[in-house]
């Protein structure tokens, strides 16, 4: 029905994005239920921008004031959001009246005056009638091309493409193969054929739809073929309870996304926490950059001007201008199936074919390494790296490189196995020993390429004897091992014998271990060495026998001193996702169910630290 007070305009012109305006409108009916929202001013006269104020004024019923408590709480809501332009929001009651009329030439209504009750109607239904759910699109491989948009199969978000099938925000879920797992995408997306998108929510809040979703029995809607698959026919005809005022969705969204976007936070800032160890491992021990700052300015120091290539047999020899600076590093294997299961010696490409090809100073086998090419150590990078650098730290790093098997290492480094500095304690436990609350880490609890294992089951399933694992040992899954599934545990507990438990020799070799067979090298090496063709294991001898380049036990503990805070961080941050998921598990039946209503629900604010 059009409203008959002529200064009202259509909603769309405040251009605010679909994840602000479902922000804001959670918040509002979450902290003012009852109340009329007007928005006035430059969002709704055609005078703003993208970050311009949003001015609002609130109506309470029959125009009284709104008590000063439920106001200060909407503004602490508002203050602790993630909406990123400034809400400024009035109580009508309080305005001057000379203001009123200014107001009523030109607004926006937010939120409706409602009739009380109507905001606690729920409905009985079929899910046909809440949502229509459709099968998604062929896209093989090789008719994918680089781009931004999400592919999205039963299992969640796996590639992506250039262009879109779908416009988001949308709900995806599995058609075939891995079924029960909801996905809500909230930009647009392509779903593949062997999931089923929501195609029309028919007037339903999308976030609401997700989480709503999560509680059908969709294995009871499966063909029991050997690779079960969902009837959709048969799934709209599924009766459901739903609340009928898209109002109180949007609040049971909010809270429930609240905690879930907490807990993407948490899994971002492990990310970033595991890339900054990362980033400094590689700098440290694969490409010595201390090292060679330190040969660079003793270099320039003794006013020695790089030398140009020359193989003729009475001129000392150097690095190719071509090749670079040597990386003997870790570790970088090549694969020798003669040899195995011995693996060959660890090489940097750079090295490939060049001998013991290096200029040699005066001073025995150290290496003065003259910078060349490209990515040259110039005396003002030098300086630069080594002024970021504590000098402490610095200190401890040598100056110049030597002779090994595995090519130009740091002096008074050396080279070895991984046996050197780790143990697999190998602990066993019969499963009947165990109780059923005990912890449960199986390969399918492992993200691929991320040391913080987020997820774990309960031994109360366990038939077989599994391994026993401590607080901060590493977790290697063996099976098919280029899956890439490494991380440090964040309990005790006991794990699948397909994974194999690790632990340093010493406590501050820790993050250096960590990070060494959680590298893309060291997995590499794995996959190339193991055994099987059509499950291919590794194992933890395998494992044992990488070569390796070793630190000083001084730069080892340097390394653990600044990488483990960072480790004790990211376990910090799982079980703190762990209890937010919990209670998140927690309120989703009972909000879904009517149980639990929104009206005496105190929400979640997206500022509070739940951990």
């Amino acid at each position: 029905m059009t409203d008959p007070r002529p200064g009202r305009l259509p909603t769309d012109r405040l251009h605010l994005l679909p994840r602000h305006r479902e922000k804001l409108d959670a918040l509002l009916h979450a902290h003012l239920p009852g109340v009329e929202v007007w928005a006035y001013g430059s969002r709704v006269n055609g005078r703003s921008h993208d970050g311009s104020d949003l001015d609002l004024v609130l109506r309470g019923p029959n125009l009284q004031e709104i008590p000063i408590g439920q106001l200060a709480d909407f503004t602490e809501a508002l203050r602790d959001s993630t909406i990123p332009f400034l809400v400024e929001a009035r109580d009508w009651a309080q305005l001057p009246e000379r203001f009123h009329p200014e107001i009523e030439r030109e607004y926006v209504v937010l939120v409706e005056k409602e009739e009380r009750g109507a905001r606690d109607e729920w409905r009985e239904t079929t899910l046909g009638q809440v949502i229509e759910l459709k099968r998604g699109y062929d896209l093989p491989q090789h008719k994918r091309n680089p781009g931004p948009v999400p592919v999205v199969s039963s299992s969640g978000p796996t590639d992506y493409h250039s262009e879109s099938k779908v416009q988001g925000p949308g709900v995806v879920t599995g058609r075939y193969g891995t079924l029960g797992q909801v996905f809500f995408i909230p930009n647009d997306f392509w779903p593949l054929n062997t999931a089923l998108y929501v195609r029309d929510f028919k007037g339903n809040d999308p976030r609401f739809i997700s989480y709503f979703l999560r509680g059908i029995d969709f294995s009871a809607y499966s063909d029991k073929a050997a690779v079960p698959g969902l009837n959709r026919n048969h799934l709209h005809q599924e009766v459901v309870r739903i609340p009928a005022n898209i109002d109180e969705q949007r609040v049971i969204a909010h809270i429930l996304s609240t905690l879930d976007d907490k807990i993407e936070l948490n899994r971002r800032m492990n990310a970033t926490l595991e890339e900054m160890a990362r980033t400094l491992f590689k700098s440290w021990f694969v490409d010595f950059d201390p090292v060679h700052a330190k040969a660079t300015l003793k270099h320039h120091a003794a006013n020695q001007a790089p030398r140009q290539f020359d193989d003729s047999p009475d001129r000392g020899r150097v690095f190719p201008s071509s090749e670079g600076w040597p990386k003997a590093g870790v570790g970088r294997p090549q694969r020798n199936p003669a040899a195995e299961p011995t693996p060959p010696l660890s090489r940097h490409p750079s090295q490939e074919g060049m001998g013991e090809a290096a200029h040699r100073s005066d001073r025995g086998n150290c290496r003065v390494l003259t910078p060349q090419g490209e990515s040259d150590w110039t005396v003002k990078r030098a300086r630069a790296y080594l002024d970021g650098m504590d000098a402490d730290i610095a200190a401890l790093f040598p100056d110049s490189f030597e002779d090994s098997e595995l090519g130009p290492i740091p002096a008074g480094w050396r080279t070895g196995h991984l046996t050197d500095i780790v143990v697999s304690p190998r602990r066993s436990v019969d499963p009947t020993d165990l109780h059923d609350e005990t912890p449960y880490i199986g390969l399918e609890h492992m993200p691929r390429k991320s040391v913080a294992l987020t997820d774990w089951g309960k031994a109360e399933h366990v038939t077989s004897h599994k391994a026993v694992f401590k607080k901060g040992d590493i977790l290697f899954g063996k099976l098919r091992p280029y899956f890439h599934k490494v991380g440090i545990a964040p309990l005790d507990g006991v794990c699948s014998t397909d994974i194999v438990v690790i632990t340093p020799q010493a406590v501050e070799w820790s993050a250096f271990v960590l990070a060494c067979v959680s590298s893309p090298e060291f997995v590499s090496y794995t996959d190339q060495a193991s055994t099987g063709t059509r499950m291919p294991r590794t194992s933890w001898k395998i494992m044992g026998d990488y070569r390796m380049c070793l630190p000083a036990a001084v730069v080892a503990r340097a390394f653990q001193n600044v990488a483990h805070p960072l480790l004790e961080r990211i376990v910090a941050n799982i079980h703190a996702s762990h209890i937010l998921a919990s209670l998140r598990d927690t309120l989703l039946p009972k909000l879904m169910s009517g149980e639990l209503r929104v009206k005496d629900f105190s929400v979640v604010h997206g500022g509070q630290n739940a951990g």
